[in-house]
């Protein structure tokens, strides 16, 4: 408890440290010296020292060289997949496990059959065709004659 204690207090105690001499490190500078209502002369040696050190750099524009004359994603998504590819995993094999108790083929069977079931099919009225060039009552009778002739 009192190991708890004595590291609460200094890390309480270096917090507070630390932000005082982050607040004394910024420095507190007056508005009014941004509304020109100070002169120049009236500046800190930090504000003069970064005054001076505030140099801007132009560069020119560079021109764009194409010196490499293929698509680096595309050839570094390439090297992962052979790489990927050609790692062999080697995986135990597992035991035979009738953890379904019951028949899963049959059960998707009967559910697919019910479905075709259901649907109800509207269909047109079809006019008469007469596709048949002969009388099948005549054909039909005449074979059920022969078969009852062939039976006695």
């Amino acid at each position: 408890m009192k190991t708890q204690r004595t590291y609460t207090a200094v890390t309480l105690l270096l917090t507070l440290l630390f932000v005082v001499s982050l607040q004394a490190s910024t420095g507190v500078r007056n508005e009014s010296y941004y509304l020109g209502e100070n002169p120049p002369e009236s500046l800190s040696a930090a504000d003069r020292a970064a005054a001076a050190l505030s140099v801007d750099f132009y560069f020119e524009e560079e021109e764009y060289i194409n010196d490499i004359p293929f698509d680096t994603k595309c050839i570094s998504t390439q090297c992962k997949y052979r790489k990927a590819m050609a790692v062999e995993y080697e995986m135990e094999e597992e035991g035979y496990v009738d953890d379904i108790p019951f028949n899963t083929e049959k059960i998707s069977e009967e559910c697919l059959m019910q479905k075709a079931m259901e649907v109800v099919y509207k269909l047109s009225e079809e006019s008469y065709v007469d596709d048949i060039p002969f009388d099948t009552y005549a054909i039909s009778k005449m074979s059920l004659y022969k078969e009852s002739m062939a039976q006695k």
